[in-house]
């Protein structure tokens, strides 16, 4: 009896083990795992299955660079590698000009502009769900689309503009992200009205503080992202959850969370 019992979970396990590796195998498959995120999963719904392999590419090159730079022999190592002058956080892929710009010249660098806290509300927005960079990757051709990101016009976008968008190839075709930009802009304009501007608005969740964290903890919220995400879902914005805005935050340079080892620490 006990061998009888021990044989069959051991075939249990077995047969366990052969459908998690045909699982992997299947998940492996860009195309195929591109296909199934394109029903299940709600921010890349809407967008051509090349753009969301072109984001899987993306996601895979980022986590393998994270891993190559744990394992001590990343360009960002103290020890080693080709950009020895600076030293960047862990997540800049080194390899693509636009991440690194981003990083040294913008990234966590307090701004006051509103029609740049308007830019970076709309690429975290088209960001939720999916990398950072491919969002980057596709910055200028978002600027392009959106009419150089100008609030005012984007507010009052009629539904053959939101259509058109909708099939702009360059950009994340996601309907319902594209008609928040429109939602947004509207109450970006509102927050202006009654605070003078929307970067007063944003900075006076911290009194014209930046938080720099230097506690060596990696975060995807905070109390602070949660309020801001609070009263901005109050006043009617989409695609604002606390993620998106503790994001937002480090983007807009109220947050600073610049990595130990990184020279713009």
């Amino acid at each position: 009896m006990t061998k009888t019992h021990m044989g069959r979970v051991l075939q249990v396990v077995d047969d366990r083990l052969e459908y998690d590796e045909h699982a992997k195998n299947l998940l492996s498959d860009k195309l195929v795992l591109a296909w199934l995120m394109s029903s299940a999963v709600e921010e890349v719904k809407g967008m051509a299955i090349g753009e969301i392999i072109g984001c899987i590419e993306l996601y895979w090159k980022c986590y393998d660079r994270v891993l190559y730079e744990k394992e001590g022999s990343g360009c960002n190592n103290k020890n080693g590698g080709n950009m020895t002058e600076k030293k960047r956080c862990g997540w800049v892929n080194l390899k693509n000009p636009r991440y690194v710009h981003y990083h040294d010249d913008e990234w966590g660098k307090p701004h006051f502009e509103d029609a740049y806290f308007f830019e970076m509300l709309i690429l975290e927005s088209f960001q939720a769900g999916l990398s950072w960079e491919c969002v980057l990757n596709k910055r200028e051709a978002f600027r392009e689309a959106f009419d150089g990101f100008d609030y005012e016009r984007i507010a009052v976008y009629p539904d053959e503009k939101l259509d058109e968008l909708a099939q702009n190839k360059d950009i994340i075709r996601n309907r319902l992200k594209i008609r928040a930009a429109k939602n947004n802009a509207k109450i970006f304009m509102e927050i202006q009205k009654e605070f003078g501007s929307f970067s007063d608005y944003i900075w006076g969740f911290t009194d014209g503080k930046v938080i720099a964290n230097r506690d060596g903890v990696v975060r995807a919220t905070s109390p602070l992202s949660d309020q801001v995400s609070k009263d901005l879902k109050k006043r009617g914005m989409k695609f604002v959850g606390s993620t998106i805005i503790y994001s937002y935050l480090q983007a807009v340079g109220v947050i600073d969370d610049h990595d130990e080892e990184c020279s713009f620490y």
